[in-house]
C-alpha cells in the first residue's frame, strides 16, 4: 500500500512539472537584483551542502573499511 502512495505521489509531481514546463504562461513580474542576489546564494548554499553531505558520507565508509581490515588482519 505505502508503494503505490509513494508512486502515486511521484506521478502527480511528474505530471504537475510536466504540465508547468509544456503549457507556460507568461508572468508579467519584476525580479529585482536583490531576489536574484537570494536566488543565487541559495543555489551556492545548496552545493556546499552537497558537498559536505558526500564528504561525510565517504569519510564514513572509509571507517568502516578500515575497521573491516581490521578485523580480518587481526585473525
Amino acid at each position: 500500500m505505502k508503494m503505490f502512495i509513494q508512486k502515486k505521489i511521484y506521478f502527480l509531481i511528474v505530471y504537475a512539472v510536466s504540465y508547468i514546463i509544456i503549457y507556460p504562461q507568461t508572468a508579467y513580474a519584476y525580479i529585482d537584483p536583490g531576489t536574484t542576489n537570494l536566488i543565487i546564494s541559495a543555489i551556492i548554499a545548496l552545493f556546499a551542502t552537497i558537498g559536505y553531505y558526500f564528504r561525510l558520507i565517504i569519510q564514513r565508509v572509509k571507517e568502516l573499511l578500515k575497521k573491516i581490515k581490521s578485523f580480518f588482519t587481526k585473525q
